[in-house]
């Protein structure tokens, strides 16, 4: 059956097309990223964990506590918080050097980086605590990003992509929504910005 020729170019063609999506995929995956928030049964405390803390709010006291990975729990009054503060940082892709080095790659607007957010809880003892952090591959193609928004979006209505954009602005509301339940206003600082 598989022996035509008119038979073997459509299954060829539609194989690469979902490799194709699922290796792009694949590639633009959030990194980390990890924020649950756990279900507790005593309405007195609200929980969240990322991949590097588990974050415990206690209404009643008005306290946080932070337990760090590999760390020893940080205790917080809420009047010792600030805020929270966002990092991007713009690390080059090594998938694009080993793989897709192409002349128009050596301007900045057309190479591909893998973006990173970290949001920081800052103290009033000017101590920063690392609550989350998310990448994910920017790919960036001279003329073709039109093509690239374009599948990311196709890729988006079946639930193969997530921008990370999106999800890390859901995890600030989150956070700050939580904290609103104590009566304590999160503001965000996103004035940090390190390229690499």
């Amino acid at each position: 059956m598989l022996n035509s020729p008119y038979l073997i170019i459509p299954v060829i063609l539609i194989g690469s097309i979902v490799i194709g999506t699922l290796f792009h995929s694949f590639l633009h995956r959030i990194r980390k990223g990890l924020f649950t928030i756990l279900p507790n049964s005593n309405t007195n405390i609200q929980s969240f964990q990322t991949n590097h803390a588990i974050v415990n709010i206690y209404n009643t006291e008005k306290k946080v506590y932070i337990t760090p990975r590999k760390k020893d729990q940080i205790a917080l009054h809420v009047d010792e918080i600030i805020g929270l503060e966002m990092r991007f940082e713009e690390k080059t892709s090594w998938y694009e050097i080993l793989f897709d080095l192409q002349l128009t790659d050596l301007f900045k607007s057309n190479r591909d980086t893998v973006d990173w957010y970290y949001i920081y809880l800052q103290t009033s003892n000017q101590e920063k605590i690392l609550l989350f952090s998310a990448g994910q591959y920017q790919r960036r193609e001279f003329l073709m990003n039109f093509l690239i928004n374009f599948s990311n979006n196709l890729l988006a209505r079946f639930n193969l992509y997530r921008d990370l954009d999106s999800y890390k602005e859901d995890v600030i509301t989150n956070i700050k929504d939580m904290f609103s339940k104590i009566d304590k206003e999160i503001h965000v600082d996103y004035s940090r910005q390190v390229n690499y």
